[in-house]
């Protein structure tokens, strides 16, 4: 797997405080997008197993991290897949902690049976779409897209949005 870059100290991207990995290689071609760079699966840099301490290492020595983000790019694409949940597994046994977001193409229902989503805290699902673009929106860019409470959508065996989003979207209305 390759990846564009590391982002620390994003408040963008999630709740509170967190790490963004942009993984290389997304097969959406979401029109629109406002990271068409990530859709080459050869642009960045190869991710090593230094990348990957690096990451657990940031969320070690810095506290104020509690989140990682999976951005791109598409982290379920199958060539980032399981680096991708190799990094979530291991982040959810060194750092307890984080809570790890993921941004997916794909809807829900497509992804929701993946080996990598029980380590996934927070989904947003659904490819971007520029005419349903909404800058009010929390997380997201379109409105045919959902931030997902992943644990109580497996819980419940159906989606379920982020209360956070309910509760702040209503406010700002």
């Amino acid at each position: 797997m390759n990846y564009i870059k590391i982002t620390e100290c994003d408040v963008v991207n999630g709740l509170e405080v967190g790490v963004v990995l942009w993984v290389s290689g997304c097969r959406c071609g979401c029109k629109g997008c406002y990271n068409q760079e990530s859709w080459n699966f050869y642009a960045g840099q190869p991710y090593t197993k230094e990348t990957e301490e690096y990451i657990i290492e940031l969320f070690k020595n810095k506290p104020y991290y509690t989140r990682l983000t999976l951005s791109g790019g598409h982290p379920f694409e199958p060539e980032n897949r399981q680096t991708c949940e190799e990094l979530c597994r291991k982040i959810k046994e060194q750092c307890p902690n984080v809570k790890i977001w993921a941004y997916s193409g794909l809807y829900w229902d497509d992804i929701k049976h993946l080996d990598i989503i029980k380590d996934i805290d927070v989904l947003v699902d659904g490819p971007f779409v520029a005419n349903l673009f909404d800058e009010n929106l929390m997380w997201r860019g379109s409105s045919n897209q959902s931030v997902i409470d992943v644990k109580q959508s497996l819980l419940n065996n159906e989606k379920v949005i982020l209360s956070e989003v309910v509760q702040n979207e209503r406010k700002s209305r």
